[in-house]
């Protein structure tokens, strides 16, 4: 049962740190800028929130650092709309797992190919 309510606090997060991003930061940095998944700590006091962001790899950097200023700002909002005994503490990190399959699935690619050759 417990695990069923940290997945809706997820979800929850996932939704409104989305339209946060989308409708009310202001920082150009945090354009174009996707939560694809939210996972809490099991006592609630932890959120890993993983992203995406458009444009080439080295703007991870300047997108981390964006959404690190912008930490205070979500958590006071965030405490707004969700109500949890204690305000979690957030952590960003970049998302791989896009990255990752397009690159197996080229080499499924390559295998291919090189399968049709002989």
């Amino acid at each position: 049962m417990e695990s069923h309510r940290i997945r809706k606090v997820e979800e929850a997060y996932k939704k409104e740190i989305t339209q946060l991003l989308l409708f009310e930061a202001r920082d150009p940095l945090l354009q174009s800028v996707r939560v694809t998944r939210v996972i809490f700590t099991p006592d609630l006091r932890l959120a890993r929130i993983y992203y995406e962001a458009d444009g080439p790899p080295a703007r991870r950097k300047d997108v981390l650092k964006g959404l690190k200023r912008s930490r205070g700002f979500l958590k006071k909002e965030l405490a707004d709309r969700i109500k949890l005994r204690f305000m979690p503490e957030l952590e960003f990190h970049y998302d791989e797992t896009t990255q990752a399959s397009l690159r197996v699935e080229e080499l499924f690619r390559k295998l291919e190919e090189e399968k049709n050759k002989t």
